[in-house]
């Protein structure tokens, strides 16, 4: 019995300190924006009992662990979340010798809300959940960010969904460190950068040398990065952010990121983000990591006027610098404005991929109403139409080329693309100018097109298999087409339809319905050319559309959606319907199929689908004139 003793002691003390890390759900209740009474005891209170925004930001610090923000009480959007304890965080310290260093000290109780640690914020959805500035405190750039994430004693991972971040600002930048024998001569420049939200200790502050190569205020080569010394991540880094449903508006950087400042892996999803303006670079969206943006608006839509365009001096949308990747799927970037670059401004080292995306309606002032870079950008089944710049005296725009301009090391790549109707507009002229090189040169490595685009010129090198040039794409105008997303859809007698590559052929458009589909008619599906795939019905019981991830990793969860409409045109309900598929690859694993009917604008109760030897059977009945059924697929794939 003694000779246990020693052991059974080594386990009760064992069981004694080592104690599980459990997650805290703060519950916001309270509009007011004051701070927690006593941090990390796991309770979100302020002195009045009351759970703030701020206060559940503190203590979700203070503790270790994922944290959950619910902020599903926080959903009337005339009565927001305004933010009004000022006071930055982060700052500067000159040394006797003259050198210049940042200061940052994360405080979640004054300023923008810090969040240090990982954390869920669940949100009522963009359009319920309004956290922002007053526009005063913005006017007078005594308020702050909204957001700023950064790692400071562990790796962390940040989610934020259904919220609109509004009216947040950096102030101007600080000139510091004169030359003791001159005081004129001004050495570095302090940023503060994200007008809504920071990423990455990187992206809050930095010193700029404006002397030194490549600075100055930018170029349309893609110049003027922060550069210098950031806030650093002490070891630590955010590991992962994402963003869905999340609307960033009306936000003013001094710096760089008017609306967001990203220097971590960051994902964006079914987001707008619009209005907001950088003194420096990237209007909507300064990307210095690896970043995906899908589904998302950046810049305006013709369906919402309240929505107004991003700009910058470069990247009106999007400036993107470092050694990584960026992806834009599924998404519009319409109506920014720029001096270089309206839509984006990319640097040397980036590689840009834009899929089933519509460029449309940006405006640059000096070079590329679209696109610019010096690194490399893929196209694949893009819309670039009806971008513009419009010089001034002094532009190099006459021999860049407005849809898509190169600098120095930059190259394009393009295939199943439309580009069209890119002009420098002056006093006197409008001249088509879809693609060119900055300072001239040879355009033969730089644009290339790999096959099945279309141009309305003959400035886009279209010499490959199924290309078109001097070809209107036959366009419509940007409008609601459905998805979340604006497209400019096919008109029945575009040379797009049917005319793409199926080899580089996405599952869906960027309206997240599949391809192909048989456009013209003639019994044959084949992928369209641009970002809309025109899908024509044909009879009073018709797919209507049908929806499924564009591109998953394996055993990601995937669902696939098909809605069958019995046409308001016909005069009949439609009787004995039944939905079948083909039979799902044997690698498919199938965790739910269902069916709801939509009549008169309600939808059932899911009924469930018979599965047989991989085939999903839905007995469905009858579908009263303007009613649809709905098929709903859950699962994954392990290849």
């Amino acid at each position: 019995m003694n000779s246990k003793t020693p052991l059974l002691s080594m386990l009760m003390l064992a069981a004694v300190i080592v104690t599980p890390v459990h997650a805290a759900t703060f519950t916001v209740n309270s509009t007011a924006d004051t701070v927690d009474e006593t941090p990390g005891d796991g309770v979100c209170a302020d002195s009045t009992g009351a759970c703030t925004l701020r206060a559940a930001v503190m203590e979700a610090d203070a503790l270790t662990g994922t944290d959950t923000i619910d902020l599903s009480q926080i959903n009337d959007p005339a009565n927001p979340i305004v933010l009004t304890r000022k006071g930055a965080d982060e700052t500067y310290a000159v040394a006797t010798d003259g050198t210049a260093t940042v200061v940052s000290t994360p405080d979640a109780s004054v300023g923008d809300l810090n969040i240090t640690d990982s954390v869920d914020i669940v949100g009522a959805g963009s359009g319920k959940t309004i956290i922002e500035w007053s526009t005063a405190d913005q006017a007078d750039k005594s308020g702050d960010r909204i957001f700023n994430i950064q790692a400071v004693s562990a790796n962390i991972t940040v989610t934020m969904s259904g919220l609109t971040l509004r009216n947040g600002v950096t102030s101007d930048v600080v000139n510091i460190n004169q030359d003791p024998e001159d005081p004129t001569a001004m050495y570095w420049q302090f940023k503060r950068h994200g007008g809504c939200l920071a990423i990455g200790a990187s992206a809050t502050t930095s010193l700029f040398d404006p002397t030194a190569e490549h600075g100055g205020t930018g170029s349309e080569e893609g110049g003027g990065g922060s550069g210098g010394e950031g806030g650093g991540e002490s070891g630590f880094a955010v590991d992962n952010v994402t963003l869905t449903d999340i609307h960033v508006l009306d936000c003013i950087s001094g710096g760089d990121g008017g609306g967001i400042y990203n220097a971590a892996p960051l994902t964006i999803n079914g987001s707008v983000i619009s209005g907001n303006t950088a003194a420096s670079n990237g209007g909507g969206i300064y990307i210095a990591a690896t970043t995906t943006v899908y589904q998302t608006t950046i810049g305006t839509m013709s369906t919402n006027a309240a929505l107004k365009p991003n700009h910058a001096e470069n990247g009106g949308a999007i400036f993107d610098t470092g050694l990584h990747t960026t992806t834009v799927s599924g998404s519009a970037l319409v109506g920014n404005t720029a001096t270089g670059g309206g839509a984006l401004a990319a640097r040397s080292t980036t590689i840009d991929d834009f899929v089933n995306s519509t460029i449309s309606g940006n405006v640059a002032r000096d070079v590329a109403g679209g696109l610019t870079t010096d690194g490399r950008v893929n196209l694949i089944n893009v819309t670039l139409a009806d971008n513009k710049v419009v010089p001034t005296s002094d532009s190099e725009a006459g021999g860049a080329g407005v849809g898509l301009a190169s600098f120095a090391s930059g190259q394009f790549t393009y295939v199943n693309s439309i580009i069209s109707n890119n002009v420098l507009q002056t006093t006197t002229a409008t001249t088509l100018s879809n693609c060119g090189v900055t300072g001239g040169g040879s355009s033969t490595n730089v644009l290339v097109s790999t096959g099945h685009n279309i141009e309305d010129g003959d400035s886009c090198n279209l010499t490959k298999t199924g290309d078109l040039k001097n070809t209107d794409p036959k366009l419509d105008v940007l409008a609601a087409n459905g998805g979340l997303t604006e497209t400019m859809a096919l008109l029945q007698a575009s040379p797009a339809i049917d005319a793409g590559s199926a080899a580089a052929c996405p599952n869906t458009d960027q309206r997240g319905d599949l391809r192909p589909a048989d456009g013209n008619l003639d019994n044959h599906s084949v992928c369209d050319i641009g970002a809309f795939e025109l899908f024509v019905h044909t009879a009073d019981l018709h797919i209507d559309s049908a929806t499924a991830p564009d591109r998953v990793y394996t055993s990601d969860p995937i669902g696939i959606e098909v809605q069958v409409h019995n046409d308001p045109t016909a005069t009949t309900s439609a009787t004995g319907v039944v939905i079948t598929t083909s039979a799902l690859p044997a690698s498919f694993t199938l965790t739910s199929a269902n069916y709801t009917i939509t009549s008169g604008g309600s939808t059932g109760t899911p009924a469930a689908c018979g599965v047989s030897a991989g085939v999903v059977t839905c007995n469905v009945g009858s579908l009263a004139v303007g009613d649809s059924a709905n098929l709903d697929l859950q699962g994954s794939d392990s290849t």
